[in-house]
């Protein structure tokens, strides 16, 4: 290793495994001249499933300014997460596409016809992908790392 790279190793000080909490941290980082940039960014963008492969984003800052970044995140931390609506508005409305889908499904598979029965099948399958709700896997902030 060479001179120029000791005691230049950044710290990590969060994980999130959404793209959009992972700019919103590295801009309000930016906003405070706090240097950062998260692992994985990019692959991520060009390929989604592969954030799971490499355990989320994790937003890495300058070992000086650690603390500054840590007291930043403990405010965050301290808001309430934002409820993230259902795609179609209301909770009810996806169980009874499914089960719609699924009447039609059925009515079609005892006709003699099989041409409705793909277009119900691909019905159903844009209200499985569309209407589910998006998880919410919470952000891991690194606040043990606080100074007391």
């Amino acid at each position: 290793m060479s001179d120029a790279a000791v005691g230049d190793a950044f710290e990590t000080v969060a994980v999130t495994w959404s793209q959009p909490e992972c700019a919103v941290m590295l801009s309000m980082f930016e906003f405070y001249g706090i240097p950062a940039f998260a692992t994985g960014r990019w692959h991520g963008s060009a390929y989604p499933p592969m954030i799971t492969g490499l355990d989320g984003f994790h937003v890495r800052v300058h070992p000086a300014v650690v603390d500054d970044a840590l007291e930043l995140l403990a405010e965050v931390s301290e808001r309430p997460a934002a409820v993230r609506p259902y795609p179609l508005g209301q909770r009810w409305i996806y169980p009874a596409l499914i089960g719609l889908t699924l009447v039609i499904l059925v009515e079609f598979w005892l006709s003699d016809n099989p041409g409705p029965l793909m277009v119900t099948v691909l019905l159903a399958l844009c209200f499985l992908f569309y209407a589910v709700p998006p998880t919410r896997t919470a952000s891991t902030f690194f606040l043990w790392k606080r100074p007391d």
